[in-house]
């Protein structure tokens, strides 16, 4: 019997949203930066003499991530519909050691601008929310309230203001997970 596939909250009507995400954040070329100066050392070095590699995650970044504080604030709002629980790298690492398995960290910095965010009726910024979020229609989805503690949230502490942008802290961590 086949298993039955899951959707995620980035199919059919918001993948373009995604699409406009990944080109205004900078989350794929972070990544892409990555795995181009850092992983194939890291592949060469630990493969050597192997057939296989292990584990490769790319995600969220630690305590001091925006995406972090984010979702770890807002978890009860946040992981309600496709994605149910939120893992961090830290929380990855930890499992990780409890398991003894050895592993690489490497950090992928990188911010984005979200100002936009704060432009009540932009729709760039809607989309950047959408995404951040999980959920599609960022301002359709949370009370007034919920919406106001998460864009304080994203500016005072997931963000740093500088000419008059407001920068997202959207580092990311890659984790190799020894054979």
């Amino acid at each position: 019997m086949a298993a039955e596939a899951q959707n995620t909250c980035y199919e059919g009507d918001t993948v373009h949203i995604f699409q406009f995400y990944l080109e205004h954040s900078g989350d794929h070329k972070a990544i892409m930066q990555c795995v181009n100066n850092l992983l194939a050392r890291e592949f060469k070095r630990i493969g050597e003499g192997k057939s296989s590699l292990g584990v490769l995650g790319v995600g969220s970044g630690g305590a001091n991530s925006g995406w972090d504080i984010l979702w770890k604030t807002y978890s009860k709002e946040l992981c309600v519909g496709v994605i149910k629980e939120d893992r961090a790298s830290a929380e990855v690492i930890a499992c990780l050691e409890s398991l003894g398995l050895k592993y690489d960290e490497h950090s992928a910095p990188n911010t984005f601008d979200i100002t936009e965010c704060f432009n009540p009726g932009s729709y760039h910024g809607e989309c950047l929310l959408s995404v951040m979020t999980g959920n599609n229609k960022f301002h359709e989805s949370f009370t007034p309230e919920i919406r106001a503690g998460m864009l304080d949230l994203l500016r005072r502490k997931c963000s740093t203001e500088k000419d008059g942008k407001v920068l997202f802290n959207g580092d990311l961590s890659c984790i190799v997970v020894h054979a």
